[in-house]
């Protein structure tokens, strides 16, 4: 699958793009609940297990946003293209009888509709580079 990611800094403000919904948890981080405004962050009754996975299996920072640089940051989801849902490939959970046709146990409706597990590594990893050349 093709797509594509833009930058565009005029002064202090910088417009970055995703293709398509990216989990607000990559762009942000919050994987231990500091982003959640005092609701819970996993409802375990329909993910039973996901807070202790989420604990031992989340990315540390620095996330997205904190690579931008600008004084004013815009992102833009679904921004040149639409790939589907972009989750973290810690967080994918997929039916292992019927994958991206049925959801796995518990509430993982995103993962049917997104391209894969491995999506958003691959945006940051672009994002990387295209950071490392804008400097």
């Amino acid at each position: 699958v093709r797509s594509e990611i833009a930058l565009v800094r005029v002064g202090p403000i910088t417009f970055y793009t995703m293709p398509g919904e990216l989990d607000p948890q990559v762009l942000l981080g919050g994987y231990d609940g500091s982003h959640s405004l005092g609701y819970p962050l996993i409802d375990e009754k329909k993910n039973p297990g996901l807070k202790e996975e989420m604990k031992s299996k989340a990315p540390k920072g620095p996330y997205l946003k904190e690579k931008i640089p600008g004084t004013y940051k815009f992102f833009l989801g679904l921004g040149n293209d639409q790939v589907g849902y972009l989750l973290s490939p810690w967080n994918f959970k997929l039916n292992p009888k019927n994958p991206y046709y049925d959801q796995a146990e518990g509430d993982h409706y995103t993962e049917t509709n997104s391209v894969g597990p491995q999506v958003v590594p691959f945006l940051l990893q672009a994002y990387d580079e295209l950071l490392s050349r804008a400097k």
